[in-house]
């Protein structure tokens, strides 16, 4: 029943007294994955063997694709970056002490094998790319007159509200770091003070319990007052999978700002409330029950908010410890900062033409990286989402896919072995 209901917060509101979700328990080895269009990269980890930026291959003999065909039942997910957040952990969790092998390829693309016990609560929606400001609320960087929020840990209202106010007002730019949940209504009313006149950010749909069936539009407003010294600079907003639920509403609120810019990748599309009700005496769950819009009347249910600059880590970036969302902020706040060229993986194949119309071949410079096994091709979309997928046969050359019938834009597109081996990735472009 839950799983059908295509909604994140349903997951957290479920409980059963006699049965739990599809985990055996909430236990891993040492380590936090995060994924990237396919692939699940580990981003921490005090494993020995398991370095950051290593990519996990299969877990327990199934690989990542059959883990997530063999959960994908019994999770209810918003969107692609929802379902992908929940497979994060479910992977890789199990009860206490209990062993799980481990298949990955490391940094020297070879594949290796490890074994450990899980005795590590696995830490949820923890993952965060620059440890140095996990834990700030907020910071501001005099060499370049910026201001830096994470609105994850702003925990206090009123009169540090109104410092933090006064002490970044003066900035060129503020970054509002919101790859987390917010614990507070800081935003609420921080935006307050931000915003010049009252300013329509958001409507919503409530059903109308004298007449089941039907629902009525209200909307939602920010700064009703207005204040004539409102905050002139950049606001410069950090999403990604992470962002649910009451921080994907930051997402908006702060998003309304005339002079705003969104970065990041697809949050999870489950805005709104969550209304509770009982299956039976021991059977509770809880969804979704207020359509959450912007203005216009796009959605953000089973959609999530969406970015001005599309921006993802690479997981040459993870392995160097780079937060580059972060670095693109300061770019586009005027204070780009020094950090190193990402040096990518040999490209082992061409895709031709590219931009294209629709088809398009690929093309592999040494035929033997396919002729000791199948090879998978993926296509994704700017949203992260899988739109085809086609498996070469042992010995075969050239490849020609069409995607003709799908829009013009940006994709990205992935090579494989079945056994996990990337031959090769990049952006393919279709334009009419």
């Amino acid at each position: 029943i839950t799983s059908n209901m295509d909604d994140e917060h349903v997951n957290g509101n479920t409980y059963d007294t006699y049965c739990s979700a599809p985990l055996s328990g909430y236990y891993s080895p040492n380590i936090v994955l995060k994924y990237i269009f396919g692939k699940y990269i580990v981003v921490k980890s005090g494993v020995s063997g398991l370095t950051i930026g290593d990519e996990i291959i299969a877990v327990n003999g199934l690989t990542t694709k059959q883990w997530e065909d063999s959960l994908r039942p019994y999770w209810s997910a918003g969107d692609s970056a929802s379902f992908h957040e929940i497979m994060m952990s479910s992977m890789i969790c199990e009860k206490y002490g209990a062993p799980i092998t481990i298949k990955y390829y490391d940094s020297l693309n070879h594949i290796q094998t490890i074994t450990k016990p899980c005795t590590f609560i696995y830490p949820f929606q923890s993952y965060y790319p620059n440890d140095t400001l996990a834990n700030v609320q907020w910071k501001y960087w005099s060499n370049c007159n910026l201001g830096y929020i994470n609105v994850g840990m702003m925990k206090d209202t009123g009169s540090e509200i109104a410092n933090v106010y006064t002490k970044l007002f003066n900035t060129n730019a503020i970054i509002f770091d919101i790859r987390n949940y917010p614990i507070s209504n800081a935003v609420w009313d921080l935006a307050n003070y931000m915003y010049p006149s009252k300013l329509y950010y958001a409507k919503y749909t409530q059903p109308n319990i004298n007449y089941p069936g039907t629902f009525s539009w209200d909307s939602l407003y920010l700064g009703y007052n207005g204040n004539p010294n409102p905050y002139k600079g950049k606001v410069i907003i950090l999403f990604n999978e992470i962002t649910i639920s009451a921080a994907e509403n930051c997402c908006m609120i702060l998003g309304a700002m005339p002079n705003a810019i969104k970065i990041g990748s697809q949050t999870d599309g489950t805005d709104g409330n969550v209304s509770y009700y009982y299956i039976s005496k021991d059977m509770q769950t809880g969804f979704t029950s207020l359509g959450w819009f912007y203005p216009n009347g796009d959605s953000t249910e089973r959609v999530g908010i969406k970015p001005d600059i599309l921006m993802y880590p690479t997981q040459e970036g993870i392995r160097q410890g780079r937060d580059e969302l972060l670095e693109k902020a300061m770019e586009v706040a005027g204070c780009p900062v020094s950090v190193p060229t990402i040096t990518k993986p040999l490209n082992e194949i061409t895709v031709y033409p590219n931009p294209c119309t629709g088809v398009f071949t690929i093309s592999f410079s040494h035929t033997e990286l396919i002729s000791a096994s199948q090879t998978t091709i993926e296509i994704y979309n700017m949203m992260g989402q899988k739109v085809t997928i086609a498996t070469l046969k042992q010995d075969q050359g050239d490849y020609t896919l069409n995607l003709s019938n799908d829009p013009n834009g940006v994709y990205f597109y992935r090579v494989v072995t079945q056994f996990g081996n990337l031959i090769g990735e990049g952006k393919l472009i279709i334009s009419r």
